[in-house]
């Protein structure tokens, strides 16, 4: 990159010459320019990225809503299926192991959560 104003250039070697080798042309009195090529790609990447950021945050808060909608069904399918269990005798026990077995899907659930989590960030941190 050179940037030349009025008589004065910079971006020069000791030599007076660009690091390309070729001599540096002497500006005139109105000469002004700058190259900013690489400083354009980068804002279009980063622009690109922000793109992709916000298209990833909208699925996930997608994904969130359905997964609220998908905990409320289940929460009435619960409800509803204690109903018929109390309504056909059942007894405490297997109620018990009933409601067991739902404490331990919750764990296995937030733990998926958490490990899907950690192998989302070494991805990102190791892969871009």
């Amino acid at each position: 990159m050179y940037v030349s104003y009025s008589g004065i250039v910079f971006g020069t070697g000791a030599s007076g010459q660009r690091e390309g080798g070729a001599p540096v042309k002497k500006a005139s009195a109105m000469d002004t320019s700058i190259t900013i090529d690489t400083e354009i790609q980068q804002h279009d990447k980063l622009q690109n990225a922000n793109r992709a950021m916000d298209d990833l945050l909208g699925s996930a808060s997608g994904i969130l809503g359905s997964i609220t909608k998908q905990g409320i069904t289940m929460k009435g399918a619960h409800r509803r299926m204690l109903d018929v269990i109390n309504n056909l005798g059942l007894s405490n026990t297997v109620m018990r192991l009933i409601e067991k077995r739902s404490t331990q899907d919750r764990v296995v659930f937030f733990g998926g959560i958490i490990v899907t989590l950690i192998v989302m960030y070494l991805v990102v941190r190791y892969a871009l």
